[in-house]
Formats: structure tokens, sequence, C-alpha cells
């Protein structure tokens, strides 16, 4: 009952029916998390925080951690965000979403050690997926650093291929990242494998680029309009 009235914006009400509830039961994990986001929503991010906490002692998991996260964010409190999203990491059950506020933060706040260590631990956690084989290598790529970003994207593209998994967003990162480290007969080589099939369009506007870089400007005209042709 005190969920739905704090659903239907009755927070008063809630209150007073959590309250009720608490001292009925002071060990219950899930009246102190309603408890906790009521404060919330009444802008009481002290108490709000002390009841998570709370709930988070009794009953510890990645969603009260996601939920403290999220409040420090809001407070300003970017370290102590930073902590309970590491904690909440230490749960098998963890959400990607817990990873992925992590990363943001980590982004948002320019902690780039950090960032290289977040993706190497998640590769090492994860080492047949390519997915933060990809992210590191678009982390690298934003620093410009387009050697480090290929070995990276080609180590998660070589796990895309024997998964038979390529997609155009895995193509087209690979055949960037090859352009912008300069390695454009490379580009043209990989890409020219998938001239043949419905990844033609990508396949062909990397091998445009790629020539037009070598200087081949009617190699690359050509190209184009063919990837304009395929799409």
């Amino acid at each position: 009952e005190a969920w739905s009235k704090m659903t239907t914006g009755q927070l008063s009400e809630a209150m007073s029916l959590t309250n009720r509830y608490l001292e009925a039961d002071s060990e219950n994990a899930g009246a102190w998390r309603l408890r906790g986001r009521l404060y919330r929503l009444m802008n009481d991010s002290a108490k709000a925080v002390d009841d998570l906490q709370r709930s988070k002692s009794l009953a510890p998991n990645a969603a009260i951690s996601l939920e403290l996260a999220s409040l420090y964010i809001e407070t300003k409190q970017i370290d102590a965000a930073i902590g309970e999203l590491i904690t909440g990491l230490q749960s098998p059950q963890a959400p990607l979403q817990l990873r992925l506020m992590l990363e943001s933060l980590y982004q948002r706040n320019n902690r780039l050690s950090d960032l290289e260590r977040f993706y190497a631990q998640n590769i090492q956690t994860f080492p047949d997926s390519p997915f933060w084989y990809y992210r590191a290598g678009q982390f690298y790529l934003s620093q410009k650093n387009a050697p480090q970003a290929v070995s990276f994207i080609k180590n998660g593209w070589e796990i895309t291929r024997r998964q038979n998994a390529v997609d155009p967003a895995s193509l087209n990162l690979y055949l960037s990242a090859l352009i912008q480290n300069q390695q454009y007969n490379d580009a043209i080589t990989a890409a020219s494998e998938w001239v043949d099939n419905p990844l033609a369009p990508v396949a062909y506007a990397h091998m445009a680029n790629a020539q037009l870089k070598l200087g081949q400007k009617d190699k690359a005209e050509s190209f184009f309009f063919t990837a304009l042709d395929k799409a």
C-alpha cells in the first residue's frame, strides 16, 4: 500500500505507512529502501542515503548500489558514487548498467587512468566478449591514440568474426580505426572481404575513404558511388 501511494504522489501517506511498518519490523530491507526513495522524492538526500545504506546492510545487492550511486551523483558526491559502483560490481549478478554508469562517471570527470584500468579489468572479466574491447578502442580513439585503439578494436573484431556476429557497427568501427591509424591498405584489404554481402555499403564507403587518403581520387569516387548503389 505504501508503494502504491508513493507511485501516485501521496508521499506523506506513503511515509506514514512505511514508518509504521518499520516500527513493526525494523529488519525489513525493502521497507528501508522504500523509505529511502521517499526521502529522495522529498529532497532529503541525507536521510535517503542513511535509509538506503541501512537497506544495503540488511540485504546487499547491485540494485541498491546503483540507487545509492545515482543519489550521490545528484548531490555531486562523485567519489562516493564511484566507490558505491565499485562495491556493487563485486556482485556476480551486477548488471551492465552498473558498469556503464561507472564508465560514464570516469569519462565525465576526465579520470583517464581510472578508465584505462576499468577497461583492462572488464576485458579480463569478459575475455570472450568483444564489447569491452570495442569500448576501450573507442576511448583511445577519443584520446587520439589510434595505435592503441586499433590494438583493442582488432581483438574485438577477431572475437566478433569467430562468433559470426559481424554487423555494420563492428565493421564500421574496425575500418574507421584502421584509417585513423593511417593503415589505409589494411583497411582496403579488410573491407574487400565484405563487398559481396549486406555489409557492402559500409565496406565500399571505407574503401573510398582509404583511397582518398592515398591520393587515389578516381578510385575513391568509384567506390563512393558503389557504396551508394549498394545501400
